[in-house]
């Protein structure tokens, strides 16, 4: 059965991010298990786990956000690959990669942060229809209000659980995320 969010072949579209999933690329196997066999087990029920810690965490930095009166978590993300990025700037696509967002969602993103200021468009000088979001002075200054909510939150409820092999947990999840990747890519035109 499909989902109401997700498309003719399954694949899930959560209004942010489209995944244009590949039925083939998924492994086969030579018995059929049942429904309660499928998702049953310590290693799915790792990834369950995993999923629902994912968004608990993302709904407490959200909340830790919005009680200090600061943007969402989207906004961070931006305005952190944009701080990191050499002079300040990225191409729309580039950012919608890296953030796992599809271009249409991520513009509507870029647009209202343009409208407050903490970002600007400048043209491509290589590719004339081309643009670069730009942090501005103005991001730069929110950014560092909301730095020290999001390490708070993420040293309250992540860091201390990880046994102090961060390093370990960040390998393993690129390699999740670069398998996952290959098999399901971002379909950057998607809404």
């Amino acid at each position: 059965m499909i989902k109401d969010n997700c498309n003719h072949n399954g694949c899930c579209d959560n209004h942010c991010t489209s995944y244009n999933c590949k039925g083939n690329d998924m492994a086969e196997t030579t018995t059929t298990p049942t429904a309660a066999e499928a998702c049953a087990g310590p290693d799915v029920q790792a990834f369950r786990t995993f999923m629902s810690a994912h968004a608990l965490l993302v709904g407490a930095i959200e909340s830790a956000f919005a009680a200090a009166e600061l943007p969402p978590l989207v906004w961070h993300n931006v305005l952190t690959l944009l701080a990191e990025a050499p002079e300040g700037r990225m191409r729309p696509h580039e950012l919608a990669d890296a953030l796992v967002l599809s271009r249409s969602g991520l513009s509507r993103v870029l647009d209202r942060m343009e409208a407050e200021e903490v970002l600007g468009r400048e043209r491509c000088s290589g590719d004339r229809r081309g643009t670069y979001a730009v942090i501005s002075d103005t991001g730069r200054d929110l950014l560092a209000r909301m730095n020290p909510v999001y390490r708070n939150t993420v040293e309250l409820h992540f860091f201390p659980h990880l046994g102090g092999d961060a390093e370990s947990m960040r390998v393993a999840l690129e390699r999740v995320a670069d398998s996952a990747r290959e098999a399901c890519p971002v379909d950057p035109g998607a809404a």
